[in-house]
């Protein structure tokens, strides 16, 4: 999945960027909505569009075509998924965006961190998966050095992430450790994170 931004930058600094001279007998009520009417030179009344004087951000969401959403139903099933994880030198922080049914519609590499930490923030962590229309997350991310014991830091970030996705609507599932010697589940193993 590929988040696409435009960004279209407006030519003018001024908020009236377009004029349509009005000929006498036309309806023109439809063009009227969110416009304003002025009188032009010659007195001829002209149609004025309103702008803004920002430049406009244009959000597009592209999936890849033929990929089939996969099902999840246990943490064994995400490993297919996670595999990159186990070898990474670096911590990798990865979303995987779910659908109503539990399948997996995409990805997103929330963070890239270093040996011993990946920064993580709920922005970072939402923003694609609400772009995506997820109706759920499962959050992973690696220890290079092997252990699958949670840190105090991952604790944390798993009950922000948590708090958060109960306020958009998009539950967090699970958070996956991976490490070359397999995957842990903080669902399975620190329960009580969930309310």
């Amino acid at each position: 999945m590929v988040l696409v931004l435009s960004f279209i930058a407006l030519t003018t600094t001024r908020y009236w960027t377009s004029a349509t001279p009005l000929l006498p007998g036309g309806d023109y009520s439809e063009l009227l909505t969110g416009r304003h009417l002025t009188l032009g030179p010659g007195q001829i009344p002209m149609l004025l569009t309103l702008k803004y004087i920002v430049p406009e951000m244009r959000l597009a969401l592209i999936k890849e075509p033929g990929v089939k959403p996969l099902p999840i139903n246990c943490p064994e099933d995400l490993e297919r998924f996670v595999a990159p994880l186990k070898v990474y030198s670096e911590e990798n922080f990865v979303s995987f965006h779910l659908d109503a049914k539990n399948q997996v519609i995409g990805y997103h590499i929330v963070s890239h961190g270093t040996v011993t930490a990946s920064l993580v923030h709920p922005r970072e962590v939402f923003k694609c998966a609400l772009l995506a229309n997820s109706h759920a997350i499962i959050v992973a991310h690696n220890h290079p050095a092997g252990s699958l014991t949670p840190s105090k830091e991952d604790l944390e970030v798993t009950k922000t992430l948590i708090k958060a996705g109960e306020i958009l609507g998009v539950n967090v599932i699970d958070h996956i450790i991976v490490s070359s010697n397999g995957l842990s589940s903080l669902r399975e193993t620190h329960g009580y994170l969930w309310p």
